[in-house]
């Protein structure tokens, strides 16, 4: 299985959590009275609300270091392979380059959603003791789950092209290696 396989299913399986997590925030009541009359409302809130935040901050956080990680091995293997062979090592640092300018739309909204998951996430006690007027804590909610769907369509698009780079970059340098082996 690839890394970015497991990626996609983290954030696929954040967004389902939170947008399930936000629909029954609004009939928390008919939904625990589903069941078990010993659940409370405001309890299966906090507990839906908490594993779909932390699988949020999770995917988030996965999505940086996927683009930072593989960003950071093209640039290495560049610097590497150039005293092989200088025009595979320039090939793939252009492709590093290339390869880089991907983060911009991905990185923008895993930071806004560590940032709306977070203050959500802390908010929500400020509105249950009434810390905070109650709109604050549904409005970050909804934010967090329109962030991160859209997130997913740049995150899963920037992946496939960064998945071309990485393979166009392991076989220059396949290549460079085996020109450079003697014999």
């Amino acid at each position: 299985m690839r890394v970015e396989t497991g990626v996609r299913a983290l954030l696929w399986l954040a967004n389902v959590a939170l947008t399930l997590t936000w629909l029954v925030a609004w009939a928390m009541g008919r939904v625990a009275a589903s069941f078990s009359a010993e659940l409370s409302p405001l309890r299966l809130h906090i507990a839906m609300g908490s594993l779909a935040t932390l699988l949020s901050l999770f995917a988030s956080t996965c999505i940086l270091f996927y683009f930072i990680g593989t960003g950071l091995w093209m640039r290495d293997q560049a610097k590497e392979i150039v005293v092989l062979d200088r025009k595979a090592g320039l090939e793939v640092w252009r492709l590093y380059e290339e390869a880089n300018r991907l983060k911009a739309g991905p990185f923008a909204f895993a930071t806004f959603g560590l940032a709306l998951g977070l203050f959500g996430y802390i908010l929500g006690g400020a509105t249950h003791v009434g810390a905070i007027p109650p709109w604050v804590h549904p409005t970050l909610a909804t934010l967090l789950v329109a962030n991160n769907w859209i997130a997913q369509r740049f995150t899963f698009r920037n992946m496939v092209k960064n998945v071309a780079y990485l393979d166009e970059a392991s076989d220059r340098l396949d290549a460079a290696e085996a020109a450079a082996r003697p014999g």
